[in-house]
């Protein structure tokens, strides 16, 4: 399939959070640290279309990513999770928000001062679990790009 220079660099976008789970950790550090890079030419205007896509292709998941992963995608029209890419012009930075959907859940006991397991769970995909007084579900928006903390305040 051929993909248009705002396709590449939405690919790579969207291939970043996933290189710890296609690469061995050191390896996939490195793409992204050259994706990083490379998105910092774009910032200054240069054309990083071509660069892009060699680093796509230069491993053997990211390529079988690219390849058949990526088209699933496009088919649900990413087009609203991202602005538009100006490539003739200038490329323009893409946010790494995505909507993210979460469900938590506690013990219904717990003892002051002592340790407990909050259960989350995180999803791209709707969760459809029941609310309770010691679990609830809900929409947020992630940054991808960004360490998640979960903080549990207690309601008194």
């Amino acid at each position: 399939m051929l993909y248009g220079s705002a396709d590449i660099l939405r690919a790579a976008h969207l291939i970043r959070p996933l290189l710890n789970e296609l690469l061995e950790t050191k390896l996939a550090a490195e793409i992204d640290q050259e994706l990083a890079a490379v998105f910092a030419q774009a910032e200054s205007g240069q054309n990083v279309a071509a660069r892009t896509l060699q680093l796509l292709l230069s491993q053997d998941a990211t390529r079988h990513w690219l390849e058949n992963e990526f088209p699933k995608y496009q088919s649900k029209d990413l087009r609203n999770w991202f602005p538009e890419v100006i490539t003739t012009v200038k490329y323009q930075q893409i946010p790494n928000l995505v909507d993210c959907y979460v469900y938590a859940e506690i013990d219904s006991h717990v003892v002051v001062n002592r340790a407990t397991t909050v259960e989350v769970i995180l999803s791209k995909e709707i969760i459809e679990l029941f609310n309770s007084a010691t679990a609830k579900s809900g929409k947020l928006q992630v940054d991808t790009a960004k360490t998640l903390i979960v903080e549990v305040i207690s309601k008194v």
